[in-house]
């Protein structure tokens, strides 16, 4: 089956919305991941819809969220999405930093108390269509093993950072620090793929599973 930008975004809105997201919230997470989707990072796309659909109805995310911006600095600023959609969170919170940023000339906005965000090139391509370099670090869950190891120690703490360039076409790269993103073995899951072995280890560290 082929279906449009505008069609995934729909059936990915409503399905946030009939989850209990409120709508304009649904509408901007199904934003980050058709923009996913179109880049061909299907990871952090619409395969990701049935697990935010089920933390959403079971109460893991806020769905009216309260979410508070307090300057710390000339430059600086921290963001409470308030266990809020993190897509709304971080596109609120680059909002704020391209804002001071074009006052202050450089800005830096930590971001607390949100879920998944999805793909951080959505954020960091918010700065560069602004004409300004967008940095994006984040933090996540512990899953990774370090090498030689068989127990997870650290997350997947992915970066992103974006450009603009003289003919309008952002220079953006956004990756994991491990070998793999997390979302990439999730899509090789839903899609009942087999993954190279030195993506995975047992639970005694061993990489041929």
């Amino acid at each position: 089956m082929i279906i449009s930008k505008q069609q995934l975004h729909q059936l990915i809105k409503n399905k946030l919305h009939n989850a209990g997201l409120n709508e304009n919230h649904a509408d901007i997470v199904a934003d980050v991941l058709v923009h996913a989707d179109v880049k061909g990072i299907h990871s952090h796309g619409a395969v990701r819809v049935e697990y935010y659909a089920e933390r959403i109805s079971k109460g893991g995310t806020n769905t009216h969220p309260k979410f508070t911006y307090q300057e710390t600095g000339p430059c600086s600023a921290i963001f409470d999405g308030d266990n809020g959609a993190g897509h709304v969170a971080a596109k609120q919170a680059m909002e704020h930093a391209i804002n001071m940023a074009q006052e202050k000339g450089i800005a830096v906005v930590g971001v607390r108390r949100i879920g998944h965000s999805g793909a951080l090139s959505y954020f960091v391509e918010q700065a560069s269509a602004s004409g300004m370099i967008g940095i994006s670090l984040c933090q996540s869950d512990p899953m990774v093993v370090p090498f030689g190891g068989s127990e997870v120690y650290y997350g997947t703490n992915p970066i992103a950072f974006s450009a603009p360039s003289a003919d309008d076409k952002p220079i953006t790269f956004d990756m994991a620090t491990t070998v793999q993103a997390w979302g990439k073995i999730l899509d090789a899951r839903a899609k009942h793929s087999a993954i190279p072995d030195t993506w995975a280890v047992d639970e005694a560290g061993q990489t041929n599973l």
